[in-house]
């Protein structure tokens, strides 16, 4: 190349810079007038003239940088997020620059709705920072911010709450006295950071002045342009809701319009002014404005779909504010076709959270699965408004609501089961329950409790849940349910009175029941509270030990038990039936459904029916969990008082601790463990046999039989050692579980290694793919914490966790005599041949006393008993 043509093309470089520089500045000042479609074809065309110099390139990663700020403002996340992930190859994953990204990449994707991915990644980033610049580092407080704002998302407020609490204790450390109110935006952003988590806490008294204090601040910095107009666009939107919930609706409709004009003016057709719509529609909708609510409704739904895409669950979330919107007007104007259209905008949001509860579920720990769960469980309820309401006569209406029931009930157990054998993750919940169980010191409780949160949240999914939820369907469930068989939905909801927007939600039982591909029966079961009291009554009836059947019986029995049936079950009487599967919901879950009596004499167990306890109708559809199973296993009778292989030293006894809660001896225990054994082989543990270790060893067996004190402590704290230091968890697992060999020695305070308890937390991480029964012959094994939706969380179900396909289990106290006789008939005809619900009727029949001819008299033992099956059919 001669000297002209190297002068050339030096002089063309020399003028290309001198341009590059230029529209750099012309593309930041474009921004800065809030420009930005401009700004961003200029920035588009300069980042590919920069191409040459190389991605590596300072001056293309500063012209991304740009682009990227202008894609996060007009709401081109998937772009921004594409780019970004560009820029982060060629960034030192040591540096600031680096921390910075990965932190913006978490923001679009939690922007984009994948909370999935966003999570490990701001984890990460907290962890960088952390480790690179202290604990006390403002980037450090920014990370804690971001996570908090995520987790309010996910309805993780206690969680959400902890993190900005821990960012203010570094923000009150990094500023000094001078400058709290003044010169950074520090305070500012966790002002409204706490505000907005207060209100989505509902807590709106304190969220108001958190909120009105980040305005004083903001207010005249935005004018003087020292911040983007946006961040203050968002605190007045946020106030505005607070002006609205706290029913100052003139003050909160200024704000709200406010709020709009501001990003309106700035972004156009953006996420952002979607949002502002979507709470002016739901302020308007409170204060009965029905036509300017569905206006807003329908432009924020309109401009979500079209920036964020049909699938993003904002624009779920706008479709189901329009459907409620849609149900008050059509009261009003008595349209039924509004109706209609609200039920089919609600179907099309269940469509769109299939395709995300899935994979955000996968990745939540359990604790966040149900909180994730309660923000998005309206609509569901909506549905069931609808159908048991207006559309009650309309048989799509009613099938809608069964498969929405179908696919949102007992999801939390799928994610569970999803989880598979990971055996750090197992790990972990014993270690946590030994830790609790021993007293140690709430910092090792609190890393331990992060460690299983990331543990579950990265483990690998072994089921495609989205695909089990999405063939939760009433023909495929007609498909492989016999016709002699009938499957019976229960579900706790919230009301909506559609005659007033602001009218209180009552919580109300439902029953739903297909009997044809496009036939369900639907019927109101009465309101929650009242349902409640008839159980707990009923319940209290039936554990009394004598009920006389024919003449002289009680007459609140007979009026509660037979109110029950009617209102549960009377609309499959006289139905040719085989089995009877019910899928029980709150309260339900600890009906005794074998005592319930009939009108003409007897009880709902001489009927010609056999009934079973699923978590949801789902579970008909069975799950992949074919595995070998081994001998089978009997633990019976453990030595409680046993203080280990050699006699420890009394000197080391712990506190004098109350002996309320005793693990005595059970009479009958041993005797029925050893005919257990006799009648099934296997391995038999007994005494000093039966310990922690010994059981946690136990794997696969074809049947497991526990003879032995079960226990579910309530969350106060108690007076005994295992009261004491369970009670301090919020976990049901950790509070319910099984007394083994040495439970009472160290319950009285002696230090026994294993404590001699075995939590149900640590129950869930057994190896029992391939065990057909459990049988938990054991006081109270059927209780737990209930939740709404999604079954009782105890021993029962941290059984069916580990694998085990049916559990039979008990609904109270049941050590008297009548239980050894009971389990004696119960193996005798799972001996037999009978399935496990089979031979659980034919036993409680086998308890019928002598020239009883009409029903059960002796209900206590018999009815205590129930099934609970993982896989319905076949057994």
């Amino acid at each position: 190349m001669g000297l002209r043509s190297s002068q050339e093309l030096h002089s063309r470089g020399i003028v290309q810079l001198g341009q590059d520089t230029f529209d750099d500045a012309r593309v930041r000042g474009l921004f800065s007038s809030e420009r930005y479609a401009e700004a961003r074809d200029l920035s588009l065309e300069l980042l590919a003239r920069k191409e040459r110099l190389g991605r590596a390139h300072p001056s293309w990663q500063q012209s991304a940088e740009t682009l990227l700020e202008i894609y996060y403002v007009t709401g081109e996340y998937e772009k921004a997020a594409r780019l970004l992930t560009e820029a982060l190859r060629f960034a030192d994953e040591t540096s600031q620059v680096y921390f910075t990204r990965l932190s913006k990449l978490a923001g679009l994707y939690e922007k984009m709705g994948a909370y999935e991915a966003a999570e490990p990644l701001y984890l990460q980033v907290l962890s960088l920072r952390k480790s690179a610049l202290g604990e006390e580092h403002p980037d450090v407080m920014s990370s804690l911010s971001y996570l908090a704002a995520l987790y309010r998302k996910l309805g993780a407020f206690e969680k959400a709450e902890k993190h900005l609490e821990a960012a203010k204790v570094i923000l009150d450390r990094c500023r000094s006295a001078a400058s709290a109110h003044g010169r950074k935006p520090d305070y500012e952003n966790w002002l409204v950071s706490m505000g907005m988590l207060q209100h989505a806490m509902r807590k709106y008294e304190v969220a108001e002045p958190l909120l009105k204090e980040a305005l004083l601040h903001q207010e005249p910095r935005q004018h003087l342009g020292e911040r983007p107009k946006r961040f203050y666009a968002t605190t007045v939107s946020l106030y505005a809701s607070t002006c609205s919930a706290l029913g100052r609706h003139q003050q909160a409709e200024q704000y709200f319009q406010l709020a709009l004009d501001l990003r309106r003016a700035m972004l156009g057709e953006h996420p952002h002014v979607a949002a502002s719509l979507h709470d002016l529609g739901l302020h308007r909708m409170s204060s009965g404005d029905l036509d300017g609510a569905q206006q807003a409704f329908s432009e924020s739904a309109q401009i979500r779909k079209q920036t964020l895409g049909p699938c993003h669950p904002l624009y779920a979330e706008s479709l189901a504010a329009l459907a409620e919107c849609f149900c008050f007007q059509a009261y009003r104007s008595s349209d039924f076709a509004g109706y209609e259209k609200a039920l089919e905008l609600l179907v099309q949001v269940g469509h769109i959270r299939l395709k995300t509860i899935s994979k955000i579920l996968s990745t939540l720990s359990d604790s966040r699965r149900f909180a994730y769960l309660r923000t998005i469980e309206s609509s569901l309820h909506l549905i069931m408004s609808l159908a048991l309401g207006p559309l009650l006569e309309l048989a799509s209406a009613r099938k809608a609501a069964l498969e929405a029931v179908l696919r949102w009930k007992g999801i939390t157990f799928d994610a569970q089961i999803a989880e598979g054998e990971d055996t750090e993750l197992a790990m972990m919940r014993n270690k946590l329950a030994r830790l609790i169980l021993d007293a140690a010191k709430p910092e090792q409780v609190e890393e331990c409790e992060l460690e299983i949160e990331r543990l579950e949240a990265s483990v690998s999914r072994s089921m495609d849940l989205q695909r089990r939820l999405e063939s939760a369907t009433v023909e495929t469930l007609l498909k492989v349910m016999p016709k002699s068989c009938q499957l019976l939905e229960f579900l706790v909801f919230s009301k909506t009175d559609f005659s007033q927007t602001n009218a209180p939600k009552e919580e109300c039982y439902a029953a739903l029941r297909p009997y044809t591909s496009t036939e369900v029966d639907l019927w109101d079961c009465g309101k929650a509270e009242v349902m409640n009291q008839k159980i707990s009554k009923f319940r209290i009836l039936v554990q009394r030990r004598f009920l006389p059947n024919t003449t002289g019986r009680r007459a609140d029995f007979d009026r509660i038990g037979c109110e029950l049936f009617d209102l549960l079950l009377r609309p499959v009487q006289g139905r040719s039936l085989k089995h009877l599967f019910i899928a029980a919901d709150g309260e339900l879950s600890c009906v005794p459904f074998a005592a319930l009596p009939l009108k003409e004499g007897g009880f709902l167990a001489d009927l010609p029916w056999t009934t079973s306890f699923l978590l949801s109708g789902r579970d008909l559809l069975g799950t992949d969990m074919s595995a070998t199973s081994q001998e089978p296993v009997v633990v019976a009778d453990p030595h409680f008082a046993w203080k280990g292989a050699e006699e420890g030293d009394p000197a080391l006894l712990y506190s004098d601790w109350d002996r309320n809660l005793h693990f005595c001896a059970l009479e009958g225990t041993r005797h029925e463990g050893i005919f257990a054994h006799d009648l099934l082989g296997g391995t038999l543990l007994l005494g000093e046999a039966a310990t922690v270790k010994r059981f946690k060893n136990i794997e696969s067996p074809r049947v497991l039989h526990v003879a032995t004190h079960g226990f579910f402590l309530q969350d106060q704290p108690g007076s005994t050692r295992l009261e004491a230091v369970l009670s301090q968890t919020e976990n049901p697992y950790l509070r319910s579980g099984l007394a083994l060999a040495g439970a009472q020695a160290w319950q009285e305070g002696f230090p026994l290694a294993d404590s001699g308890v075995i939590t149900a937390q640590e129950i869930r991480g057994m190896r029992l793919q391939g065990t057909k029964l459990a049988v938990l012959s054991a006081c109270d094994t059927g209780r737990g914490e209930i939740r709404r939706g999604q079954g009782v969380l105890g021993l029962a179900r941290a059984f069916l966790i580990a694998g085990a396909r049916a559990v039979v289990m008990s609904l109270w106290q049941v050590n008297d005599e009548s239980t050894g006789i009971f389990m004696r008939s119960f193996h005798g005809h799972i001996k037999e041949g009978l399935a496990p619900i089979d031979a659980l009727r034919a036993a409680q029949h086998d308890l019928r006393m002598p020239g009883d001819t009409t029903g059960l008299r002796g209900l206590k033992a018999p009815a205590a008993w129930a099934a609970f099956t993982l896989q319905g059919w076949p057994f």
